[in-house]
């Protein structure tokens, strides 16, 4: 390289050095949001003699909400769902893991013995809270009816991750951000 072409490349390299760092900056200052929606979808599909195809979901599994923020759990099916806590440990894992969730000792049992369903299937408690009030550990959980919407404050401290899966159809599973 020519003694020419330093200046213009060291020049470049100190453009580029700036950009970045501003970028970076306006990414961090850019605040997470107050308030987030969770949707629970619930399409299924049947082709007789042929397969039940089950697509329930969580629409969006993955959520940045801000520490205090309001979460709006809305289950637009004809299914009942959970939106329960759990630690990343006891999220069910791989087809055996999810189709046998309910089973004794797994995740899903605690769920189901913390909101005490009767033998109809309703929760006699419809909210387990074992922390703070609101969303922040393990083991809270909201009991969500068919066609209902629910909203719930997030109080989980800034830098936390929340799995969440629902207790009744384990592969409905997805992460909370908080920010």
């Amino acid at each position: 390289m020519s003694h020419r072409l330093w200046p213009r490349a060291i020049a470049l390299a100190l453009m580029l050095v700036v950009a970045l760092v501003a970028g970076t900056a306006v990414a961090a200052s850019k605040k997470a949001p107050k308030k987030a929606t969770i949707t629970m979808k619930n399409p299924i599909k049947i082709k007789k003699n042929k397969y039940f195809q089950d697509g329930a979901r969580f629409v969006p599994g993955s959520v940045v909400l801000a520490s205090g923020g309001t979460l709006t759990l809305k289950n637009k099916g004809e299914a009942p769902h959970t939106f329960s806590i759990v630690a990343k440990k006891d999220v069910p894992k791989g087809t055996n893991g999810i189709l046998s969730c309910g089973g004794p000792g797994t995740v899903c049992e605690t769920i189901f013995t913390a909101h005490a369903f009767d033998q109809d299937g309703n929760p006699t408690k419809p909210v387990v809270d074992v922390g703070s009030p609101g969303i922040d550990q393990p083991g809270d959980s909201l009991a969500i009816a068919p066609k209902s919407t629910q909203k719930v404050n997030l109080s989980a401290k800034k830098g936390t991750r929340l799995y969440f899966i629902c207790g009744i159809h384990a592969w409905m599973q997805g992460v909370i951000k908080v920010r």
